[in-house]
């Protein structure tokens, strides 16, 4: 078949094509009434899970308030009786196992972290030729020969990680182009410092000037070459200030070598090739047991390699007054260069209400309950007065939150509910739904109703300042619940939280879950060590160590402690649900994702809205189905009066044909 039967009217003289559009668009308004439905149910799913979210921020805020601890807010406050500030001395903060209180500190030292150096090396990228073990607190640490200061560092932080580290840290630190030493600090504060040992043979930290003490003497000039610090390698005929040199110059040395004898030669001479290597060497010939360097800023310096000897005395006095090494050629008394400690570990020291205490860390957590010190600064003349209150502010501003959240969930349902007559429609896609006013209904009786158990004149919350106003809207009185916060204070918490008494001192309320009623329970323990017994009847609790869990019926979930040894009736626990407690349990129950009502109502809309895509998608079919069934008759109309329209043009042209003949 040509492609042109194809074309809208070409033989018929219908447009065809277009009458089939129309039919498509009738047809196609059937399927926008479906989607217009299916939208009411799009928009129904889309207000439901905006209610949804506001429900649990509020189940959030709510959870802030409902614990029995989540009312023990404090705020430390601190003052000094001198110009000193109390904050540069320390600091404090609290927990909720604090208690109002009133203390006076006076930080007399604070304690320091133990601090261990090398020797001195020239540089610390070259291997040190060192092959063993050392021990950093009981940690052991391979050291190969190939190793510098730099990689010996790194192996040692390796040991400082994971569950069980070091807790001992080495860094290189570089005081001069050839004085680069290995630092070893201990993470922690404390006189008991760190323990560093070797592995065996041979003696590494020997090697490394680890617990060794230096003692020596050193010149007082810092020559230079250039402007540079001299070296090893610098030739003494260019140290800066030595214009005068000739070929020969002598250097005298004098003084007492380390064993005792005295010093006296003038052998040393410079040459155009002498350095100040040579002369080091020299000098160590010369007296004894000794190390002759150069430090970093360009000074003689001789180590007295004999522990405890004084007898060292060194005297390098050149010929030329142009060359010096010591103001007066002598290099004084043997002193200590460097010991291995350059910080000792030291506990703080400090007295609280004029009692004398020590701790190894500058943070001090377990001397007031819930109250963390934290001391930044020594003052022995300062006393500092912490005092302890109840964080009204804070406590204000988590009720606040709640009534804000709590508001901002009413607004979004009445919202939904309210019939706007400017408009003339509906406030949103939820109005008159008997679900929402239903829900609205049970938030607000919660809200407003007296909670069971509690002093009648503090049973709800209208009684300390929170009132319910138009549109079920919350608000605080901030007078009003200052004043009861501080006048009852237990009461208003009491108001919001979970709380617990008991008639037996041995016996603690731990925990209790979503699935533990409210109510009281005489509690029966049939054993001890481990605790055996139940709540409510045998065999609703288990026992582990000395908690006793109840497992079934009104006490499932609840946790108690028992530190008695008698067993039988004890006593009892009363357990009572404060309003956020109660708010918390009846918002679980309408937002739970498993077991919520309101997820389980959201499905049922979603399937429904399921549903609707596939009848909209089979609606389409059809429609296109139909639309493709009436272009195919078209066509075939076309082609049938195309063939006629042949058949007939030849027949007219035979006609014609005979006419003429």
């Amino acid at each position: 078949m040509s492609g042109l039967i194809g074309v809208s009217g070409l033989a018929s003289g219908v447009d065809w094509r277009n009458i089939i559009d129309q039919l498509k668009e009738l047809e196609n308004k059937k399927i926008e009434l479906v989607q217009n439905q299916q939208k009411t149910y799009q928009d129904k799913l889309s207000t439901w899970q905006t209610i949804n979210t506001k429900l649990l921020s509020l189940k959030t805020v709510v959870g802030k308030i409902n614990g029995p601890t989540d009312f023990n807010l404090f705020a430390p406050a601190l003052s000094s009786n001198s110009s000193k500030d109390a904050d540069d001395l320390l600091s404090v903060s609290t927990s909720t196992s604090a208690a109002r209180g009133t203390y006076n500190i006076v930080v007399n030292s604070l304690a320091s972290a133990q601090k261990i150096s090398s020797q001195s090396f020239a540089s610390d990228t070259t291997a040190l030729g060192l092959s063993g073990d050392i021990l950093v607190n009981g940690k052991t640490v391979t050291v190969s020969a190939t190793d510098t200061l730099s990689s010996l560092g790194n192996k040692i932080n390796a040991v400082n990680t994971g569950t069980d580290p070091s807790k001992v840290t080495a860094s290189v630190v570089h005081y001069g182009t050839a004085d680069h030493r290995l630092i070893f600090t201990s993470d922690e504060e404390g006189v008991a410092g760190m323990t560093l040992e070797n592995g065996g043979a041979p003696d590494i930290l020997g090697a490394l000037g680890i617990n060794d003490t230096i003692r020596g003497v050193t010149g007082d000039i810092a020559n230079v070459d250039g402007g540079v610090p001299i070296t090893p390698s610098t030739l003494i005929k260019d140290i800066d200030t030595y214009t005068t040199y000739v070929s020969g110059d002598r250097i005298t040395f004098l003084g007492t070598d380390t064993n005792g004898n005295t010093v006296n030669t003038n052998a040393f001479r410079i040459y155009s090739s002498t350095t100040v290597q040579n002369l080091l060497n020299a000098i160590e010939a010369a007296f004894g047991d000794v190390t002759a360097q150069v430090t970093a800023d360009g000074r003689i310096q001789v180590i007295d390699n004999e522990a405890g000897d004084n007898q060292l005395r060194v005297g390098v006095d050149p010929a030329k007054a142009a060359l010096n090494f010591d103001t007066d050629n002598d290099f004084g008394d043997i002193y200590t260069i460097q010991t291995s400690e350059i910080q000792a570990g030291a506990d703080a020291s400090f007295t609280v209400d004029g009692v004398a205490v020590t701790r190894s860390s500058n943070t001090v957590d377990d001397l007031i309950t819930g109250v963390t010190v934290n001391l930044k600064g020594a003052e022995p003349s300062t006393t500092v007065t912490v005092n302890v209150g109840r964080d009204y502010d804070k406590i204000k501003e988590q009720v606040t939150e709640f009534v804000t959240a709590y508001n901002d969930l009413m607004d979004t349902i009445n919202e939904q509910l309210t019939y706007d007559t400017a408009a003339q429609e509906p406030g949103g896609p939820l109005f008159g739904d008997s679900t929402l006013r239903s829900l609205r209904s049970s938030l607000v009786r919660t809200v407003i109703n007296q909670v069971p158990g509690l002093d009648v004149n503090f049973s709800s919350i209208g009684l300390v300042g929170i009132n319910l106003g138009n549109n079920s809207h919350l608000t605080v009185d901030d007078d009003k619940l200052q004043g009861y916060l501080e006048t009852n204070f237990e009461d208003v918490k009491n108001l919001f939280v979970a709380s617990t008494s008991s008639t037996n001192s041995a016996l603690a309320y731990v925990y209790h879950s979503k699935n533990t009623q409210a109510g009281t329970y005489n509690i029966n323990i049939t054993g001890v060590s481990p605790v055996a017994g139940y709540f409510v009847s045998p065999g609703d609790a288990s026992g582990d160590g000395d908690k006793l869990t109840g497992i079934s019926g009104d006490a499932q979930g609840l946790v108690v402690r028992y530190s008695g040894t008698a067993t039988g009736s004890i006593g009892s626990l009363t357990l009572t649900y404060g309003l956020a407690e109660l708010l918390d349990r009846s918002l679980y129950q309408i937002t739970d994702s498993t077991s919520g009502y309101l997820p389980g109502k959201q499905e049922a809309i979603q399937k429904t809205i399921d549903r609707y895509d596939e009848r909209i998608a089979a609606m389409e079919a059809r429609v296109e189905k139909k639309m493709e069934d009436l272009e195919l008759r078209y066509i075939a109309m076309e082609s049938t009066l195309s063939s006629l329209q042949s058949v007939s043009s030849w027949l007219t042209s035979q006609v014609n044909s005979l006419t003429g003949a």
